[in-house]
């Protein structure tokens, strides 16, 4: 028995890259890198380089894309066993369906494997090719095989022993009648919670800003409006989730640099990019089947708050200034969407609070990821070109900002619109220093370093910003009353 064992140490021991050593897909990885840097280029891979085949598809990508310093979701458990086998003087071996210029840029980053097997642009290394190449190289049961998917199984009927990553019991009870299992690494549960982050549900909470030209105008008794206006809120939210999903997947190097980003379901591997990707394009489709059920005037709106979304994930985000005008025209957006919705006409002064406002909150959140960068001596931020001398600077836009905001309010109250609507229109004035309070509030945590890097979801949690809202609500009922 000890023989035995003695002798199984010595076979190599060869490892698969993809859902196994990381927790996601270098050819996917890789594509979107390439989408990112060649936005229009995807017509080429899908029409082109796949026609001649996938191992060849895998090739041209790698050429264009560097690998060499990508952040990637390690297996982590696997990693630690692998270093212990490699420190008992085990052979081990990356072999991987990934092309090999993919394929050498991780072991660069691992310094783990003696060698390197992998797809070299006329032949894709998986299954039974696989399976061959290893055969040729080892000898039938003189290797040991570490794999995730049905692909593998080939694979593992040749080898010596085997090892799993995966929870798929299905997956596992059918390789251990036919093959030898030793070690089974499970994998992360995709479960509801993960669907909800991925979805960024809590990020919904912006979208009820479609109800304001309902409560603003005075609609209450206008029920079959209030309809129109949650369809009109449902559509917005998914396809609000498919542009997040779509960020998510753009951002993912970026993000896996993140302190708080890197545990998305998408950066951390929870999620694959596949199951990404068809996630968004659901919540898409579902959004745009409710838009039809909505006014002309929507659907034109949300077409366009579509098409900046995409361009401010692909360039936008990345441009001084321009990104944070862009995320607080997003907020105005939502007005504009709801007040289509029951065609109540176009109020400067809510849409100019509204641009002032976000536009606070917008400096608000990049404030906060810097002065993170600062605290971690980061000079400049990923994805972004704002830099820590900006801090000051940034804290002055964003304070003057939410100020504005409060100013453009109390022009409001002074306007024949206001005097119409409210028969004590004096009373709103005390909306004023509530106003001033939550945004001094807000700022005053962020320089204290304590406010989370979405000030929305901040807020959500925040019981001080529940009181200010309530307050408002008993002012406006006041005044109209």
């Amino acid at each position: 028995m000890e023989e035995a064992i003695q002798t199984n140490q010595k076979n190599p021991l060869c490892v698969d890259l993809d859902g196994t050593l990381v927790k996601t897909d270098m050819l996917h990885e890789s594509i979107l890198i390439f989408i990112r840097q060649h936005p229009t280029a995807i017509f080429l891979v899908i029409s082109w380089w796949l026609l001649k085949g996938k191992a060849y598809c895998k090739q041209q990508i790698a050429k264009r894309v560097d690998l060499s310093t990508l952040a990637l979701p390690w297996n982590e458990e696997l990693i630690l066993w692998l270093r212990k086998e490699k420190a008992s003087g085990r052979k081990l071996v990356l072999a991987t369906a990934s092309d090999q210029k993919v394929a050498d840029a991780v072991t660069s980053q691992l310094n783990l494997f003696d060698n390197v097997l992998a797809s070299d642009g006329q032949t894709n290394l998986r299954g039974k090719a696989k399976r061959a190449l290893l055969i040729g190289k080892y000898g039938e049961k003189q290797f040991d095989y570490v794999g995730d998917a049905n692909t593998d199984k080939p694979v593992w009927q040749a080898a010596n022993h085997s090892h799993i990553v995966s929870n798929n019991k299905k997956l596992i009870k059918e390789t251990k009648s036919f093959a030898h299992v030793d070690k089974i690494f499970p994998k992360e549960k995709f479960i509801f919670k993960t669907l909800i982050k991925s979805l960024r549900v809590h990020q919904y909470a912006k979208n009820t800003l479609i109800f304001l030209p309902w409560i603003l105008g005075h609609y209450y008794s206008n029920m079959n409006a209030l309809l129109y206006l949650f369809l009109a809120f449902m559509s917005f939210s998914l396809l609000a989730s498919s542009t997040y999903v779509l960020n998510d997947l753009l951002d993912l190097p970026s993000d896996r640099l993140h302190h708080r980003k890197k545990w998305r379901p998408l950066a951390s591997g929870c999620l694959s990019i596949k199951h990404g990707a068809l996630l968004g394009l659901t919540c898409f489709a579902l959004a745009c089947i409710l838009a039809t059920m909505l006014p002309l005037h929507f659907q034109l709106i949300l077409m366009f708050y579509l098409v900046v979304t995409v361009l401010y994930s692909f360039w936008l985000k990345r441009v001084l200034l321009v990104d944070v005008i862009t995320l607080s025209g997003l907020y105005t957006v939502r007005i504009l969407a709801g007040m289509a919705v029951i065609n109540a006409g176009y109020s400067k002064w809510v849409l100019l609070f509204s641009l002032f406002f976000f536009t606070s909150l917008a400096f608000l959140k990049r404030f906060t990821e810097l002065h993170f960068a600062c605290k971690e001596k980061i000079q400049k931020l990923s994805g972004r070109s704002y830099h820590v001398a900006h801090l000051d600077t940034i804290k002055m836009f964003g304070i003057c900002n939410g100020y504005l905001s409060v100013l453009i309010i109390a022009l409001y109250l002074n306007s024949a619109k206001a005097i119409s609507l409210y028969h004590y229109p004096i009373i709103l004035y005390a909306a004023c220093p509530v106003l001033v309070y939550w945004v001094s509030r807000m700022w005053l945590i962020a320089v204290d370093g304590n406010m989370h890097d979405d000030p929305i979801i901040f807020a959500i949690k925040d019981k001080a910003t529940y009181l200010v809202l309530i307050a408002l609500f008993i002012i406006g009922m006041a005044a109209t009353f």
